[in-house]
């Protein structure tokens, strides 16, 4: 028997099974994951500077719109805000 594959017993069966499709498509699924979620977070900054024009403009509406929303909240006589 090969060093690199184990004999793995499943709970539920009764035969003992060596690394099987499913088990590969698993550990591939979750490589494939990882490597996904590290370019993103290598490319992350690249594509906010590139996108700067759009992305500061549209978050700063953000922030303005919630910041005003809850001081309107504060300032109605009768509360309209259901927080």
């Amino acid at each position: 028997m090969d060093a690199r594959r184990k004999t793995v017993k499943v709970p539920g069966r009764d035969e003992a099974y060596e690394d099987s499709v499913d088990a590969k498509r698993v550990r591939l699924l979750a490589s494939l994951t990882l490597i996904a979620g590290v370019a993103l977070l290598l490319g992350l900054p690249f594509a906010l500077r590139a996108g700067a024009e759009f992305f500061l403009p549209v978050t700063a509406a953000l922030v303005i719109a919630i910041g005003s929303s809850g001081a309107a909240c504060r300032r109605s006589s009768p509360p309209r805000c259901a927080w």
